[in-house]
């Protein structure tokens, strides 16, 4: 065998032995942030980025938010964890987030789709973009970094990233469901909690505080008071509080 085979060879058993391992991630990884930390490393692994990052868009906005990461230089750290990519900041992705495919420079301070500022605070070389999608839509992407070398890719190798970011796609699906699955099960919980005080007791502040209770539960409010008509003063008094409104005047 020629050293070149030997060399395609190797480099598909690279690839193969990653997609592998993150089918292991998607399928055994209960905790997000964790699955996503392991595929960013086999990504490190696979590649040879110096630094690899995932960033997941929220339901309900286009932001961009990291999530995971892996090995992060101690002085971008800090930034890196707390910095999300607006929606104006994105545009530059704009061709890989329509396309669906994964997109790299080796000549990022030159290239204008990758003109985003927290990049350019980070000078580097070298960079690269899998995006990451549900039923059509960017729900999130990992960005893979190379500080000074000009790394450049090859179809196959494009093919195989492609992949692993369908695979994540997977997994954030899986982890939305299992989210909102949770969110309903708490919902029905407190409801039924709810019901049961309602019918029991006799106290009516008890019940009022029970629904207030339930209601900063339900609709993730920071605060709920419930109001009652005192017609004989004629005037509204509250007579239940709950979440951050403890201190509320009663009149």
């Amino acid at each position: 065998m020629s050293a070149e085979s030997a060399g395609g060879l190797e480099s598909r058993l690279r690839e193969t032995a990653a997609l592998l391992a993150v089918a292991r991630v998607a399928s055994a990884t209960t905790d997000f942030g964790e699955a996503l930390r392991l595929i960013c490393r086999e990504l490190a692994r696979l590649t040879g980025a110096e630094t690899v990052s995932a960033y997941v868009r929220q339901a309900e906005d286009a932001e961009l938010r990291p999530v995971a990461a892996y090995h992060v230089p101690k002085g971008a750290l800090e930034v890196l964890a707390t910095t999300r990519l607006t929606a104006d900041e994105q545009r530059g992705f704009d061709a890989v987030f329509q396309s669906g495919q994964v997109i790299w420079s080796d000549d990022l301070p030159n290239d204008p789709r990758f003109a985003i500022p927290l990049f350019r605070r980070f000078p580097h070389q070298s960079g690269l973009v899998i995006p990451l999608f549900i039923d059509g839509q960017v729900a999130g992407a990992f960005y893979l970094v190379w500080w000074t070398a000009r790394r450049r890719f090859d179809d196959a190798e494009l093919a195989t990233l492609q992949a692993i970011g369908e695979q994540a796609g997977v997994l954030l699906r899986n982890a939305r469901l299992h989210e909102a699955l949770n969110l309903r099960a708490t919902r029905l919980h407190t409801l039924a909690r709810l019901n049961q005080l309602v019918s029991s007791s006799l106290e009516p502040d008890e019940v009022l505080t029970g629904i207030a209770s339930a209601a900063v539960e339900l609709m993730q409010a920071p605060a709920v008071a419930v109001w009652v008509v005192d017609a004989a003063a004629k005037r509204l008094e509250i007579r239940a509080v709950a979440g951050g409104m403890s201190e509320f005047p009663r009149r």
